[in-house]
This record gives C-alpha cells, structure tokens and sequence, in this order.
C-alpha cells in the first residue's frame, strides 16, 4: 500500500480497522500516512490518550519528532513494542530523558540497537531504568531534567572545596564533622 491508496481510505473503514493495520511494519512514509488517517479518526496527536497509543499500535510511529515531544510520558508505556522498534533512529532520539524513563521494561527492550546508538548519557540512563522497571519518582525527574552544574556550587560551606561532585558525595560526612566540633 501507498500513500495516494491510504489517502482513498474512508474514515469510517479506517476507524474499524486501526487495530488491524496496526499490527504491520510498514515504512515511514506509509505510516505517516496512516497516522494522518488516524488523526481524522483521534484527533490531535497530543491529544490521543492511552487507549488510542495501545490501538494503533505501530502507526503510532509515524508521529513527527515534534509530535513526540509533545506527549505526556505518562502515555509511553502504551505504546506497543511494536511501535518503539518502528520509530526512526532520528525521530527515537527526540524524546526527553523523562519520556525515555517512562517507557517500561517491555517497550525498553524493543529500542533497537540503531536507535540506541543515536541517545545521549541522559538518555541512555534513563533507559536503564525503564528496562529495570524503575518507577521514576519527583525528584529523579527533576535530577533527569536538570544538566550538570558547569560552575562550582555556591552552597559549599566555608572550607569545604566547591566541587559539585565531592560536595555531592561528601557532604554528609562534612556535615557530621561540623556537628562533632
């Protein structure tokens, strides 16, 4: 099937076949078409809820990298492993560290080799997490967002050395020696 042929499909035949249609590895260009088709029957991709992610299974890996950026990380783990191994390399490599972490141990596992060369530290982190099954909490999504300090930290206490790394990792035993005094 191609694009012009996916174009000539009604909505309403569509809409009883989504499920189907997503169970087939298709290239790009075709499932861009169909996730065209799929936002006359959905709506707007930032708006598709989980129930939608898990029906259109790998058509949800036409979505453009700004359309993937957009939604929710909550919505990762709907998406179908199917879906994950399908999305370009370069479009896999938008999403956020959060949205990476958020991913589940099943869907983690379907990131292709490919696909993992193009991530960063952040995100390579994060999708060890995702493949441990860990449950991101507040703070290390906060910690995940943020970016290494570049400057020495301004909260070092008087003799302390300034370093971001040894103020992070001394700073208890600090802390007590200045209680003991």
């Amino acid at each position: 099937m191609n694009a012009t042929e996916i174009s000539l499909i009604r909505v309403s035949e569509f809409r009883a076949v989504v499920a189907r249609i997503g169970t087939l590895v298709c290239s790009t260009d075709v499932l861009a078409e169909f996730k065209k088709k799929a936002e006359a029957v959905f709506g707007n991709p930032a708006e598709w809820s989980s129930s939608v992610l898990q029906e259109l299974g790998t058509i949800a890996a036409g979505l453009t990298k700004e359309e993937l950026r957009m939604l929710d990380k909550d919505l990762m783990p709907y998406f179908q492993p199917s879906a994950i191994r399908c999305l370009p390399d370069e479009i896999f490599k938008e999403l956020s560290a959060e949205q990476i972490a958020a991913l589940g141990p099943e869907n983690a596992a379907a990131v292709t080799p490919a696909q993992r060369r193009q991530l960063g530290v952040w995100q390579l982190q994060s999708l060890q997490r995702a493949l441990d099954g860990d449950k991101p909490r507040a703070w290390q999504d906060a910690a995940l967002s943020a970016r290494p300090p570049r400057t020495p930290l301004a909260r070092a206490p008087p003799g302390v050395s300034a370093s971001g790394g040894l103020w992070l990792g001394c700073s208890l035993p600090v802390l007590m020696l200045q209680l003991l005094r």
